[in-house]
C-alpha cells in the first residue's frame, strides 16, 4: 500500500502527464509498416486470369509507395484497368505480371477523391481511400490521369464498384 501511495503521489506532483519520445528506430518501423500497408500487391495468378479480364483500361500516373505527390520523379506511368470482377489492376514492368493494386472489396469500401489542382505534381490527379480499419488508417493510393476528361473517366469507373 505504502509503494501505490508514493506513485499515485509522485503521478500526482507530474500533473498526470507521461510523455515519452519517438526514436530513430521506432520512426523507422512506423514508416517501414505504412509502405507494408501501402505496397500489398497481389499477383493474378493464372487460373484467375479471366477474372481479372478488363472492363475499362487506360495508362495512369501512380504515386510510388513511398512517393512524394509533388516530386516528378516519384511518379510512374502504368497500363492499368478495372477488371470484371471490380478489382483495380496494372501491369508492373518490374515483375512482368499483372498485379491487383486493390481488390474488388478494397474497391467496394473506398472514396474515390479528386485532387484538387496543385496539390500533387501530376495534373488531374485523384485518390482512393481506404477506410480505417481496426485502428490503422491507411495512405491513400494516388493516381494521375492524362486529362480531365480521364480523371472523370476514371473516377466514374471506379465508383460503380464503391459502395462508399
Amino acid at each position: 500500500m505504502d509503494e501505490w501511495i508514493t506513485h499515485l503521489k509522485d503521478a500526482g506532483r507530474n500533473g498526470g502527464l507521461v510523455t515519452f519520445q519517438l526514436g530513430e528506430r521506432m520512426v523507422a518501423d512506423l514508416q517501414a509498416f505504412r509502405i507494408t500497408v501501402k505496397n500489398r500487391r497481389q499477383k493474378v495468378a493464372d487460373d484467375d486470369k479471366d477474372q481479372f479480364e478488363p472492363t475499362f483500361k487506360a495508362k495512369l500516373w501512380k504515386l510510388k509507395g513511398d512517393g512524394d505527390s509533388m516530386r516528378e520523379e516519384d511518379w510512374f506511368e502504368r497500363d492499368m484497368w478495372m477488371a470484371k470482377n471490380g478489382s483495380l489492376v496494372y501491369f508492373s514492368p518490374k515483375e512482368n505480371t499483372d498485379l491487383v493494386y486493390y481488390t474488388a472489396a478494397d474497391i467496394a469500401r473506398a472514396r474515390i477523391i479528386a485532387v484538387e489542382d496543385g496539390r500533387a505534381f501530376k495534373p488531374f490527379a485523384f485518390q482512393v481511400q481506404l477506410p480505417s480499419t481496426g485502428g490503422v488508417e491507411f495512405s491513400p493510393g494516388e493516381f494521375a490521369a492524362e486529362s480531365e476528361e480521364m480523371r472523370q473517366k476514371w473516377i466514374s469507373e471506379l465508383r460503380k464498384h464503391s459502395d462508399a
